[in-house]
């Protein structure tokens, strides 16, 4: 199956291109728990519509108790609370990357599910993020 195959014709998407590229960027990601085609397929085989997006959080403010901005930011214009069916969540974060702050933006995305949501999750350390995270999503009505 080709990855432009991924996405059902019937799924509703704000720029299929665009989802591609985002989808091939988290598949390409070599972390501590992978993300793989398997997971893409089976939350895009049921999908009307797709919503994705991105959030950075600087680690100092996540300290501080402000993190939930990350995952905020990735979701700031999606969908209303509980309509998502499935969310894959993939964090990425520098080598001093800390539990806490993994939870707490994970938290962020839960609270947008609905309480039978289908999550799957994934995390990366990325030398290239030290000192901030990036909480990518990718939702399916």
């Amino acid at each position: 199956m080709l990855l432009k195959d991924l996405v059902p014709k019937q799924a509703k998407v704000r720029n299929k291109k665009q989802l591609l590229r985002f989808v091939h960027y988290l598949l390409g990601r070599e972390g501590l728990i992978n993300i793989d085609y398997a997971d893409f397929n089976t939350v895009f085989s049921r999908a009307s519509q797709i919503y994705y997006g991105y959030g950075y959080a600087w680690s100092k403010k996540i300290k501080e108790g402000k993190g939930r901005r990350a995952g905020r930011s990735a979701l700031r214009r999606l969908v209303p609370k509980n309509k998502f069916r499935s969310v894959i969540l993939n964090i990425s974060g520098g080598s001093d990357l800390a539990l806490h702050e993994v939870s707490e933006a994970a938290e962020q995305i839960y609270s947008c599910c609905g309480r039978r949501a289908n999550i799957i999750f994934g995390a990366v350390i990325d030398k290239k993020l030290k000192g901030k995270i990036r909480v990518d999503v990718v939702g399916v009505w």
